[in-house]
């Protein structure tokens, strides 16, 4: 595959991710919009002292009281820093509201049963860093 498809093959994932997250949601128009986040890779590189590893960043936008459905990472780590507003999160049973400037981490495997914007009328950002194995598809996999 040419090198800039390979590029560009990650935010492809991601932007499919988005809008399929978004499908349940269309049935009712007046709270898609308010209802989801939206998610946009920044970047995506190759870990060189650690083999097969990658570091992947995402950012997420959450407008006033939207919220992203319960979710795991699969086997990536997972370092969540918010940039703007305030955010809370339960990850494997312990809910926290972070502001800006604060982070937190998810091991592998965690379980996070809640990611929301802590406020029903200011927006909120985060930026989600993911080491993940190079051939790990999904960064996002939503529980049932």
């Amino acid at each position: 595959m040419k090198e800039w498809m390979m590029k560009k093959l990650p935010s492809i994932v991601v932007s499919l991710f988005a809008f399929i997250a978004t499908v349940p949601s269309l049935a009712d128009e007046n709270t898609a919009s308010a209802s989801r986040e939206t998610v946009e890779q920044e970047f995506r590189y190759e870990i060189p002292n650690i083999p097969g590893k990658v570091v992947t960043s995402l950012s997420v936008e959450y407008p006033p009281g939207a919220s992203t459905p319960a979710h795991m990472h699969g086997d990536a780590f997972v370092i969540g820093y918010v940039l703007e507003g305030s955010i809370r999160s339960r990850v494997d049973g312990k809910t926290n509201v972070y502001g800006v400037g604060e982070s937190w981490t998810e091991n592998p495997g965690a379980s996070h049963e809640l990611s929301e914007n802590a406020s029903a009328t200011e927006p909120a950002k985060i930026l989600a860093i993911f080491i993940s194995d190079a051939r790990q598809e999904e960064l996002v996999e939503m529980m049932k």
